[in-house]
């Protein structure tokens, strides 16, 4: 965990100067030499923290929340608290949420309609929730949390993605006027571009994409332990006396459903994808209900309709 603040450092380092100077007045090279290099590795520190705080601190929400996001597998099984607050943060500031629900829809862009009207939407959409006053203190509180638990990205930011970051935020956080069009201008042609050049393919078999997702999500729960896992199915699970019987009727309506859909798409689809739709079929009639397992099997049946609901 890092240091709450700079006191803490400055105060390690006024240590590592008291016990050089006295090892300098002994003549005692040995100790003075060991003294030295703790006072250069505590200020090394005390910069680094310094440079991370003011990086996050001077970060757009954006930019935090994918500090967030890229952290967030770690997090989730080393720091719960930390997870359960920025969650709760977002959810409750309409500036943070709104910025972020933003980008996302940025980055699903798939291309279906005109990039120009996609991001005007977008922007008038966010804007509408978004107090432009008040928004550099929400920026400020997520800030904090993450310089409290000392959150760093698992992964490099590309130059593409912070340039749409700071563009997409400027068009969130400035009122459009005659002396900013050019700068408005040129921003949404930064956001423009991004989306068109990293738009979502529709064009993706289908039946790939499920068996894609089905094991991507496999993966991810196997992931956690038996403890990790009932954590979630308590966040998720009905609470009520016949919570078992309303969460096996519910799976079985989503397994139901999702075999309807496949056998609406059977019916009209070509021969290439049936082999693979039949396979996916037979897999799906021979899951039962297991309360073991019953939050995973659900989240895939959810996955695999919302595909099939593309497709047919």
């Amino acid at each position: 965990m890092m240091k709450d603040n700079n006191k803490e450092y400055i105060s390690q380092i006024e240590k590592d100067y008291k016990g050089l100077e006295a090892a300098l007045k002994k003549n005692d090279s040995e100790i003075a030499e060991t003294w030295f290099n703790r006072l250069k590795q505590d200020y090394e520190e005390y910069k680094n923290n310094l440079e991370y705080t003011d990086s996050a601190y001077n970060s757009t929400t954006a930019e935090l929340g994918s500090v967030f996001e890229s952290a967030l597998p770690t997090l989730f099984i080393s720091n719960k608290k930390a997870v359960k607050d920025i969650i709760q943060l977002i959810k409750e500031d309409k500036n943070l949420k709104y910025q972020l629900q933003f980008f996302n829809v940025l980055k699903n862009y798939d291309g279906t309609i005109d990039s120009k009207d996609y991001i005007n939407e977008s922007i008038e959409l966010a804007s509408n929730n978004i107090n432009k006053k008040t928004i550099k203190e929400s920026n400020k509180k997520l800030a904090s949390l993450i310089i409290k638990y000392n959150i760093k990205r698992e992964d490099n930011l590309d130059e593409d993605t912070i340039n749409l970051f700071k563009a997409g935020t400027y068009l969130l956080t400035n009122k459009k006027k005659l002396n900013n069009l050019s700068e408005f201008s040129k921003n949404k042609s930064i956001v423009e571009k991004y989306i068109n050049d990293h738009k979502k393919p529709i064009t993706e078999n289908k039946v790939q994409l499920i068996n894609r997702l089905a094991e991507e999500f496999d993966d991810k729960i196997s992931q956690l332990n038996n403890h990790e896992q009932s954590l979630v199915m308590d966040l998720i699970k009905n609470k009520s006396e016949n919570a078992e019987e309303k969460q096996e009727k519910y799976f079985n309506s989503v397994k139901d459903e999702c075999l309807s859909k496949i056998n609406d798409i059977l019916e009209k689809d070509d021969e290439e994808n049936k082999d693979e739709l039949e396979k996916i079929k037979n897999d799906i009639s021979s899951m039962k209900y297991n309360k073991d397992n019953v939050i995973k099997d659900i989240a895939k049946l959810l996955e695999i309709g919302s595909i099939l609901s593309d497709k047919n």
